[in-house]
């Protein structure tokens, strides 16, 4: 029987070519059996590297449900796997090939089911609460969007500092070049990998709601990141990915606290914009740091010390691009407060959502209305 592959060769395998040219096989279907066991060890695979991760994250022994953890490779006294990426199954595979596409689409289902929650649970009160007054319920709505983007944002950098900080090489440059026992990692170390790559792509369907009219320029941020990351991991250089990882999402925390604090206020000059405004200015030194100077020495070394694919390192520079405009849109705000003409969150916030004045005419109208109704 002539071997077979379950997927055609992808885009990826186009983008990211491995170092050896890969058989191209024949296209048929697996059997449902074949099927059936390799999503039972997508699932093992998500339980075992999901408990050495939260093992990691929290610092407790979290026992796995996955016993012994097939796809681990045992070599030392710690175990280690390497990335499941491949990009077509063949008939003769070991079970654990491409199993991280699925760890990843669990991973994916978890966090966009978190993320979702305040829509199937907190939208419907508030249309029963509010009535159809649309723009206080898009108000309400986006806060809530926010509020779950920034519990997801602290929890992944803290993830990060916790999961790669303690590596040895993430704070020596010279060991960020990829060394063959690069393709072998600790399983925590993946299994948070994948994690940041699924919240990227839950970041990626929540854009159109928590961002305003450029929406575009974020998704492609977004898809370049996911690249990258995924590129990196398929091809051998994971360990200065996790540097980029690393330095990410610092200044997000304080982009979305800013954010929740615009939405607190009623005014442009309260004290909820006020702290606003500060944490702005922290978020801009911070994206400064990490996102321009971080980030360009990152992928200076990416493209000028590695023989990665030329596609993987224009990706590396489009994404120094997107984060130096974004940087410029940063400062112009910055400018604009300070000389009066606007407030923080001027260029992530829709003026739909931020009319701060339709908001003021709306509680005068409510406090019109309880006025009537106590004369009567």
């Amino acid at each position: 029987r002539d071997t077979s592959s379950l997927l055609p060769p992808s885009l990826l395998s186009l983008l990211f070519p491995s170092q050896s040219t890969p058989e191209i096989h024949e296209f048929t279907i697996m059997s449902g059996d074949e099927i059936s066991e390799r999503f039972i060890v997508g699932i093992e695979s998500f339980l075992s590297l999901g408990s050495a991760f939260l093992s990691k994250a929290t610092g407790n022994h979290i026992p796995t449900l996955s016993t012994p953890p097939i796809c681990h490779l045992y070599g030392s006294d710690t175990p280690t796997t390497e990335f499941f990426l491949e990009t077509s199954i063949n008939e003769e595979d070991d079970v654990c090939v491409a199993s991280d596409w699925l760890v990843l689409l669990f991973q994916f289902l978890v966090i966009h089911a978190f993320r979702s929650w305040s829509r199937w649970l907190l939208e419907p009160l508030v249309r029963k609460y509010l009535g159809q007054d649309e723009r206080l319920i898009r108000r309400v709505e986006t806060f809530s969007l926010v509020s779950v983007q920034l519990t997801l944002c602290v929890l992944s950098a803290w993830f990060s500092w916790r999961i790669l900080s303690p590596q040895p090489w993430i704070w020596k440059s010279s060991e960020w070049i990829p060394q063959e026992e690069d393709l072998i990692v600790a399983p925590d170390l993946k299994f948070y990998f994948l994690f940041f790559t699924a919240t990227l792509f839950s970041d990626l369907l929540s854009l159109k709601k928590t961002n305003k009219g450029d929406t575009w320029f974020y998704a492609v941020n977004h898809v370049v990141c996911i690249a990258l990351v995924l590129g990196c991991a398929m091809t051998g250089y994971s360990r200065i990915c996790c540097v980029l990882v690393l330095v990410i999402d610092w200044a997000n925390v304080f982009r979305l606290a800013s954010i929740l604090c615009h939405y607190l206020s009623t005014q442009d000059d309260d004290g909820f914009q006020f702290v606003a405004n500060r944490f702005f200015e922290v978020y801009g030194i911070l994206f400064f740091v990490t996102r321009n100077a971080l980030l360009s020495i990152v992928a200076w070394i990416f493209i000028t010390k590695t023989d990665a694919s030329v596609t993987l390192k224009a990706f590396f520079a489009l994404l120094v691009l997107l984060e130096t405009l974004q940087m410029v849109g940063i400062v112009q705000t910055l400018l604009n407060g300070y000389l009066g003409k606007g407030n923080a969150n001027d260029m992530f916030i829709s003026d739909m959502e931020d009319d701060k004045q339709g908001l003021e005419e709306h509680k005068r109208m409510v406090l019109k209305k309880r006025g009537k109704r106590k004369i009567h």
